[in-house]
Formats: C-alpha cells, sequence, structure tokens
C-alpha cells in the first residue's frame, strides 16, 4: 500500500510538473513569435527582458468566457458557410469551406485535404474526422483575445476549460467577414479581394491574432500578448516601398519584402487582414 501511494504521489508530481513544462514552453514559443516573427513592429532589444520578468513573476488567472446568445448563435450559423482564408505563422496559405451539409474541408497548401464533419450545437462548433475531434466555444470574448491576452494566459484557459468541455480548443466567432477560430484568424471569400484603395490607414488584424493600427499622421499602434508597441511608417506606392522606425531603429522592405492585395496586407512572412472594408 505504501508503494502504492508513493507511485501515485510520484504520478501526481510528475503531472504538475509536466503542466508546467507545458505553460513554459508556450510561453516560450510566444516570446520567439512576438519578437522576432512579430518583430517589424517591436523594439526587441528595449522590453523583451522585461515583459519576460513579468511572465516568470505573474500566475495565469482563470478568464470567464462568456457564451453567446441565441441571436449570435444564429448569425454564426448563417455566417459559417463558405470557404475562409488564412495563412501560418511562416506564412504558409491555408483554407477552411464549410458547406451546409455540415461537412467541411481544410486544405494547406503543398498538404493533402483534411475533411471532418461539424456541427453547431449549444454554442459549441465541433469538427471531427477520424483523427480528432476540435470544439469551439461560440463567444464574442474570441475577438481580439490573442491580443489582449498574456502569453500563457489564453493556453491555461483553454486547458482549464478542456476539464469542462472535452476536446476544447478554443472561440469562435465572426465579426465584419473575420472568423476569430481558437489561435487562428481567417477572412471570408467574400471580400478578401476588396480593396479600400492604396492606404494602410486602419486597423489590421493578424492571422495569429495581433493587430496593427496605421493611422493617418504616419504613426503606428501595435499590439500582442497584452503588450503595446508605437512607432512610425512611411509608404510609397509608388515605388511599392514600406519603411517601418521604432526608437529610431528603420526597417526598410521593398515590393519583394511587403505587398497590398486587396484585404490582404503582408510584411515579409506575417499577413494581416483588413479588420473592416
Amino acid at each position: 500500500m505504501a508503494k502504492e501511494k508513493t507511485q501515485q504521489k510520484k504520478k501526481h508530481t510528475g503531472v504538475i510538473a509536466a503542466v508546467i513544462l507545458i505553460l513554459a514552453i508556450a510561453a516560450a514559443v510566444g516570446y520567439y513569435l512576438f519578437f522576432y516573427n512579430g518583430g517589424i513592429f517591436t523594439d526587441k532589444t528595449k522590453k523583451s527582458d522585461s515583459i519576460a520578468a513579468e511572465a516568470e513573476t505573474q500566475k495565469p488567472t482563470l478568464t470567464e468566457i462568456t457564451p453567446c446568445d441565441k441571436e449570435d448563435i444564429e448569425m454564426m450559423k448563417k455566417s459559417l458557410v463558405g470557404k475562409w482564408y488564412s495563412y501560418t505563422e511562416q506564412g504558409v496559405p491555408f483554407t477552411y469551406t464549410f458547406d451546409k451539409n455540415g461537412t467541411a474541408l481544410y486544405q494547406k497548401e503543398g498538404k493533402k485535404s483534411v475533411e471532418f464533419t461539424y456541427t453547431f450545437k449549444d454554442g459549441l462548433l465541433t469538427l471531427v474526422n477520424p483523427k480528432k475531434t476540435y470544439v469551439y466555444q461560440c463567444s464574442k470574448d474570441a475577438v481580439g483575445m490573442m491580443a489582449r491576452m498574456q502569453n500563457g494566459q489564453w493556453q491555461y484557459n483553454f486547458n482549464e476549460l478542456a476539464k469542462k468541455i472535452p476536446n476544447f480548443t478554443g472561440c469562435v466567432y465572426i465579426i465584419d467577414d473575420i472568423m476569430y477560430l481558437g489561435d487562428d484568424c481567417l477572412c471570408g471569400s467574400d471580400t478578401i479581394h476588396q480593396s479600400s484603395g492604396e492606404s494602410l490607414v486602419g486597423e489590421w488584424i493578424g492571422v495569429v491574432g495581433d493587430v496593427v493600427t496605421f493611422n493617418a499622421d504616419g504613426s503606428y499602434k501595435y499590439i500582442n500578448h497584452a503588450t503595446e508597441f508605437n512607432g512610425t511608417y512611411q509608404v510609397d506606392f509608388d515605388k511599392q516601398t514600406l519603411a517601418i522606425t521604432i526608437n529610431g531603429k528603420t526597417n526598410d522592405h521593398d515590393k519583394d519584402q511587403w505587398g497590398l492585395d486587396g484585404r490582404v496586407l503582408r510584411v515579409g512572412k506575417q499577413y494581416y487582414f483588413r479588420a473592416s472594408v
């Protein structure tokens, strides 16, 4: 009996250590993506140490997620049907196509397509294939979640909710033809090619949930994982150049390094969708 208790204690300790390790790895990955993949709008040298120190001292807390009401759920059912475009963190295109008959197709460039069946019941969007099940809570809280919550925080929330909702994967909501699906953002096919002219002014939603707002006075605000950065930009559509400046450091991008196509902004391997057209 004593041996069994010792083994159970070791197992329990191992589970706790594994959870801590997972959160630590998630935070480390988040810092890498934030300061290197997202570094075009950030000051990597000034704030990375302070953010890391803050993350070490703060423990994740469970954030209440508010389910959608009946009106929002009906809107979601109608808006979900169709084709949705996005990109991975490495800039690889992928799409989700939802049909009225309850089937869905995921297609990533260079990979075989994956077929799903899906249901929308009790405010939950459930996608199922023979290998895995994904469950998303329909909630307005999905809007801007990746930008306003610290890395590690949303993972903790999802893990806690998975204890109550099996296979919980995140939140889902659609607004202005932008779908927030877990930790991805996608743009609907009806508006992705719509253009509001040669201008960057306005709010842009990153495919990984970060947000950049370009102002008419040449300044910008970038928000990711509850941290805000401010800088300036210069764009020349004739020469097809874009310069991003923060704390006196300027990154110049030529026509091969950035581009604006309809509702899609590309800077390096990062992609953003105009929040509204």
